[in-house]
C-alpha cells in the first residue's frame, strides 16, 4: 500500500471532507490536516469542506471559517476524516462536483470500526486503537516523518480532548496521556484550548433560561436509566446558531442519579431526525444503538440520523428507546456472567 505521504506528494489540490453534522474531532482533525500538509508541502492547496457551517460551539478552533460549503471542481485528492458512513455524507455527495470522487484517490482517516460503504474506491488509514481522528493524523505524521508544528499539535490536542471529554472517558489509556505530553512539547497548550472553548461558550441570559426549559422537560425512561429530551425544529432554528441545545443540558442529564445513557433527538422541518447520545462510565452502549440505524460513533458517544419519511417522531423515539433497552440489558447480563466466571 502506498504511504500517506506519497498520496500528498502526488497531489496538487487536497480536499478534506467532514461529515454533515461535524463534532469537535471532525473539525479539529480537518484543521490539523490542513496545517500538517501546508507546513510540509507549502506549494499544495488544501480546501476543507463540510456541507454545513461549523457549529457555533466549535468556533473556538481558530481557522474554522476556512471550512467551505461547496465542493471545488479541481481537487485531485480527497481525504474523508472521522467518517466512513455514506449516510453521514448524503447531501455532500449530491453536490455536482462530488462526482469527481469517482476519479481521484480518496483516503479515509478514522478511528471508528464502521462498515465502509461508499460507492467509490477508498484507501483506508483506520486505527481503532486511536482515541480520535486527530490522533490518527499525529500517528501518520510520525510514521511518514512529517514535521508537526505548534498549530498542528494544537488542533490534534483539541481533537483528542473533544472525543475523550477532556481525557475522562474510560477507554483513555496511559499512552494517550503520553501523546498529550508529546503535543505539549511541540507547543500545544491544553489550558489555552480550554480557555478558548470556555470563552466562546459563554452564553447570553436568554440561553440560560432556555437551558432551564430544556431540563424541565427531560424524560427519564427505562426505570431512570435513560434521560431523554426532544428538540423541535422551532428551537433548532431559534437557538442552534447561538448554542447547540444538547450541549446545554447533556452534562446535567449525565449527573442525574441512576442515569446511564443521555439522548437528545432533534426533529427538522423537512422530517429528518437526528439523535445525539452519550453515556456514563460503565454503560458504553450508544455506538451499538447508532449501528442499528446504520450510523456509528464511539461506545460512549455516538449519533445517528434518519431521512424524511423513514419514521414518524414517535416511531423513531420508540425504536431508540427499544434499542437502548436491549443494549443496556445485554451489557448487564454480560457483566453478571463475567462475575460468575
Amino acid at each position: 500500500m502506498d504511504s500517506f505521504k506519497s498520496y500528498i506528494e502526488a497531489a496538487e489540490h487536497v480536499l478534506v471532507i467532514q461529515a454533515e453534522n461535524p463534532d469537535g474531532d471532525s473539525v479539529a482533525s480537518s484543521l490539523a490536516l490542513e496545517s500538517l500538509i501546508l507546513d510540509n508541502f507549502p506549494k499544495k492547496k488544501v480546501t476543507m469542506f463540510c456541507n454545513l457551517p461549523v457549529p457555533a460551539h466549535l468556533r473556538y478552533l481558530e481557522g474554522h471559517d476556512r471550512v467551505v460549503q461547496d465542493i471545488p471542481h479541481d481537487f485531485d485528492l480527497a481525504i474523508i476524516v472521522d467518517c466512513a458512513e455514506e449516510v453521514l455524507l448524503d447531501k455532500s455527495f449530491k453536490q455536482h462536483n462530488a462526482q469527481r470522487l469517482n476519479k481521484v484517490p480518496v483516503l479515509i482517516l478514522d478511528h471508528h470500526n464502521d462498515n465502509i460503504n461508499f460507492k467509490f474506491d477508498t484507501v483506508n488509514f483506520i486505527d481503532e486503537s486511536a482515541v480520535s481522528t486527530g490522533s490518527v493524523v499525529f500517528n501518520l505524521a510520525k510514521d511518514n516523518n512529517l514535521e508537526v508544528s505548534e498549530d498542528t499539535a494544537t488542533f490534534i490536542m483539541a481533537s483528542i480532548l473533544s472525543d475523550t471529554m477532556g481525557l475522562t472517558l474510560d477507554f483513555v489509556r496511559a499512552d494517550d496521556f503520553r501523546v498529550i505530553a508529546e503535543l505539549t512539547d511541540l507547543g500545544a497548550n491544553l489550558s489555552k484550548i480550554d480557555q478558548a472553548r470556555r470563552e466562546l461558550n459563554k452564553r447570553p441570559q436568554f440561553i440560560t433560561k432556555y437551558k432551564a426549559e430544556l431540563l424541565g422537560r427531560v424524560e427519564y425512561l427505562l426505570d431512570g436509566r435513560l434521560a431523554y429530551v426532544h428538540i423541535p425544529w422551532e428551537e433548532i432554528e431559534k437557538y442552534s446558531g447561538i448554542y447547540n441545545p444538547p450541549i446545554l443540558v447533556f452534562e446535567d442529564m449525565r449527573l442525574t442519579e441512576g442515569v446511564q445513557v443521555v439522548m437528545a433527538v432533534k426533529t427538522y422541518k423537512n422530517g429528518k431526525m437526528t439523535a445525539k447520545m452519550r453515556t456514563n462510565p460503565g454503560y458504553e452502549v450508544v455506538g451499538d444503538v447508532a449501528a442499528k440505524f446504520n450510523c456509528g460513533g464511539h461506545p460512549g458517544s455516538a449519533g445517528c440520523k434518519v431521512e424524511p419519511g423513514m419514521y414518524t417522531y414517535e416511531e423513531f423515539k420508540s425504536e431508540l428507546v427499544k434499542y437502548t433497552r436491549e443494549c443496556l440489558d445485554s451489557l448487564e447480563k454480560s457483566k453478571k456472567e463475567n462475575k460468575q466466571i
